[in-house]
């Protein structure tokens, strides 16, 4: 995944489109992408306030916690984005489309935020993106001094997909480098790669043997007792692939 700072200047795409368009947020396909609306060209910077918050802390324990026990809550995101109008005879432009899909209370959406790319570009393997499942609340229109404009509060319906790449329209597997060999008690690092974007930090890694070696969510091996072992790694909409083969000596 991108590691470098990324201007924001024409490179920061928004787009919308119907709830059922998406079947799963965490593993959007770039048929289903496709399908959004893309908003950008419609889209207020001046008034674009949404965004992921850090979960809340619950405290909520129970009578065998400590006195200091405390749990995160749900994921946690939303807010306000304010969008240019179309003119009242304009019935067909995109920003019509736009207002159609974002202006009636209580209806659910994806909205699809892509950074690091021109807002223009098509959809396309291996690009990096947060889509989110939202509901629309209060539709507030809103005169500046030079323009109108209106404002839409998105609000958390169901999930967020972060930094999800765009996958292949046939599936293609993770691809996992490092070394083979480990001794009992010492690691070694794995890493992951799918459609060009390293993904060490966020594969589903597994053993297919923890008596011998187990792996973290981060890629590191540990060896635990002599024998061969499997590491595996997925990643959202991935295909099954190759698993990387370990002897722990």
């Amino acid at each position: 995944m991108p590691a470098t700072k990324i201007s924001s200047n024409k490179n920061t795409g928004l787009f919308i489109g119907v709830k059922s368009a998406v079947a799963d947020v965490y593993k959007p396909t770039k048929a289903e992408l496709d399908t959004l609306t893309n908003a950008s060209d419609d889209t207020k910077w001046d008034g674009y306030d949404f965004k992921i918050d850090s979960s809340d802390t619950d405290e909520d324990r129970v009578l065998t916690d400590s006195s200091t026990t405390s749990t995160r809550g749900y994921e946690n995101f939303g807010g306000s984005i304010s969008f240019f109008p179309p003119l009242p005879t304009d019935l067909t432009s995109k920003a019509r489309v736009v207002r159609q899909l974002v202006s009636t209370p209580h209806t659910e959406l994806v909205l699809a935020q892509r950074d690091g790319y021109p807002a223009s570009t098509a959809w396309a393997a291996g690009q990096v993106f947060n889509d989110y499942h939202v509901i629309t609340d209060a539709n507030n229109e809103q005169r500046g001094n030079k323009n109108r404009y209106y404002s839409i509060n998105f609000r958390q319906k169901g999930g967020v997909g972060v930094n999800r790449i765009v996958p292949s329209a046939v599936a293609t597997a993770v691809t996992i480098a490092g070394g083979s060999t480990v001794t009992v008690g010492a690691s070694i690092q794995l890493k992951a790669t799918y459609e060009g974007n390293d993904i060490t930090v966020g594969a589903n890694w597994v053993s297919s043997d923890e008596t011998k070696a187990v792996v973290t969510p981060h890629g590191r091996v540990i060896g635990i007792a002599a024998g061969p072992v499997n590491i595996s790694a997925t990643y959202p909409g991935s295909a099954a692939g190759t698993p990387k083969s370990i002897t722990v000596s």
